[in-house]
């Protein structure tokens, strides 16, 4: 690969030497970065559906993200999509030590990058659908989730396969917990809100493409229509946002 080609996809990735620099080395980082946005790209020529982007996601989203996602006290979190590890390693950065990332990535040569790339007791990479969420955390005796982060784009997934996924990730949502979701689109609004409510949303606008954040709280109680503690049945989802 040229040096033109190297600042292209670093530009693509959204490198940020500062944000870069304050986690260890920024040479280091940047050729991680680089090796990163390569192996993304292939996987997008590869699997284009499934990785829906060219580039993986820049470090200003990443830090957005970890933000959102408020993971001093979590002790269960699961990433949905973490691609080639970038945002893997943002919230690994901040969780703490006795917690648990359970990383669901579909894409095979992902899963590979991910355990070789990133060491880390607490993290575990299972390769499947978001689907296989519920069985992912029951094979790994995991206690009710108390981050979900999302990069999967809920644009590109079929209805019926969004709507369920939503409604296993608000099942298996610890009260209190939240789900932080980063979209091109707002669809995805259309899946979540008739679990969690609306969301809050917040721009990354230094991405590329710029991005959405969105982040749902579950209650710490749920109340059903008399205004009682009680379970709550999944509504009919109806059509997504456009």
């Amino acid at each position: 690969m040229n040096e033109e080609s190297k600042k292209v996809l670093l530009a693509a990735s959204g490198t940020n030497p500062m944000a870069t620099a304050s986690h260890g080395n920024a040479a280091t980082g940047q050729v991680s970065r680089l090796a990163d946005a390569a192996t993304f790209l292939r996987g997008f020529l590869v699997r284009p559906f499934e990785v829906a982007s060219v580039v993986p996601s820049s470090a200003y989203l990443e830090d957005r993200v970890v933000q959102a996602a408020e993971l001093a006290q979590a002790r269960c979190v699961v990433e949905l999509g973490p691609g080639t590890g970038g945002t893997t390693r943002a919230l690994l950065r901040m969780l703490a030590p006795n917690a648990r990332l359970l990383a669901i990535e579909i894409n095979p040569d992902f899963c590979d990058r991910l355990r070789r790339a990133i060491v880390d007791p607490r993290l575990t990479v299972h390769a499947g659908t978001a689907e296989s969420l519920a069985d992912a955390l029951r094979l790994r005796d995991m206690p009710p989730v108390d981050v979900v982060v999302s990069g999967i784009p809920f644009s590109t997934l079929p209805s019926d396969t969004a709507r369920r996924l939503a409604a296993a990730i608000h099942a298996h949502l610890a009260p209190g917990g939240r789900v932080v979701a980063y979209q091109c689109s707002p669809q995805v609004v259309g899946y979540f809100s008739p679990h969690l409510g609306p969301p809050r949303i917040a721009w990354e606008w230094r991405s590329l493409p710029p991005m959405r954040v969105f982040v749902w709280v579950k209650p710490a109680r749920q109340m059903n229509a008399q205004g009682s503690p009680a379970g709550v049945a999944s509504p009919d989802l109806g059509q997504p946002v456009t």
